[in-house]
């Protein structure tokens, strides 16, 4: 069964207008005397931002707070004046800090109002400070009604709602990049991904990857890895590759060079393998050597959709 993070297990959304390829936080749903809280003084005092090292260690989402409606209030005024002045990942290292999650309250309260609020304000902050993975599976947590998410509880129409559903494919887009320029060919034999041949070190004519599935037995799904051919001087030998994120839902192999090294990613989307209701998508990058078939893991997304 695949584990999923805590940043899938909170609930954010974000505002933003039609400005292409950039986010504009929504208007704030507190009174203007909130937004305009005093600044700290450091900030006030010139472009002082918090560093991204001050994150270091700081879980996105620790175990939420049941706060009050004035510390969420609060929080959120402390975080918009540091948006304000584009110290955005000290927002984000305040809404950390404070904790205040989502609830998922059933009915509409002035709480559950400004807690959304809340969480769309963490995903801008997140977005500008460059935090593409975060801002995306946490969006896409609650950009379609799921039981107990923002949108199960606040309808179609609500300005959170409608901001989530925008704002993920602009958080995809950011947390994508690194997944970038990646291809593949048709194998000579058999229904397997080839690397391109501008791709292939000297001697090497072909290289295919074929994924050998799994089994399911008592609810818990076991991958059998991926089977790597390697055709040199007319020869084909083949080794067995381990991927320790490859499931049942691997859909597409493709590969591409970063310096001298092979990368190849495995992306794939579906159901929870050991037959749950989760719906996920994810995409995981290893470098690849060709002699000995061993993956070392350099990065990784798994995105919940329900």
């Amino acid at each position: 069964m695949r584990i999923l993070p805590w940043t899938l297990l909170i609930g954010i959304s974000l505002g933003c207008k039609g400005e292409k390829n950039a986010i504009v936080t929504p208007a704030p749903a507190v009174t203007p005397a909130l937004v305009t809280t005093q600044e700290p003084a450091a900030l006030a005092s010139g472009p002082k931002k918090t560093p991204r090292s001050a994150l270091k260690g700081v879980p996105l989402a620790k175990d939420s707070r049941d706060c009050t409606l004035d510390e969420v209030k609060k929080s959120r005024a402390k975080a918009n004046a540091l948006i304000k002045a584009q110290d955005y990942v000290g927002a984000v290292l305040e809404f950390k800090q404070s904790a205040c999650w989502y609830a998922n309250e059933e009915v509409e309260t002035e709480e559950s109002k400004q807690q959304a609020w809340y969480i769309s304000d963490l995903t801008y902050a997140l977005y500008k400070a460059g935090f593409g993975k975060e801002c995306y599976s946490i969006a896409s947590r609650h950009s379609s009604p799921y039981s107990g998410n923002v949108s199960a509880m606040r309808g179609a129409e609500d300005k959170v709602v409608k901001a989530l559903a925008h704002n993920e494919g602009l958080c995809r887009k950011l947390a994508m990049k690194p997944f970038e320029g990646f291809s593949h060919v048709t194998c000579s034999f058999g229904k397997q991904s080839g690397v391109p041949l501008n791709l292939l070190p000297n001697g090497v004519e072909e290289v295919c990857v074929a994924d050998l599935g799994g089994d399911l037995v008592d609810d818990a799904f076991t991958h059998k890895g991926l089977e790597l051919a390697i055709v040199k001087n007319g020869t084909k030998t083949s080794k067995k590759v381990t991927v320790a994120s490859a499931d049942c839902n691997l859909e597409k192999i493709s590969f591409k060079n970063e310096g001298n090294k092979l990368l190849m990613q495995l992306a794939g989307a579906g159901r929870d393998c050991d037959e749950g209701t989760a719906s996920y998508e994810y995409r995981t990058v290893v470098e690849l050597d060709l002699t000995s078939g061993k993956t070392i893991a350099k990065d990784e997304l798994i995105v919940a959709h329900h």
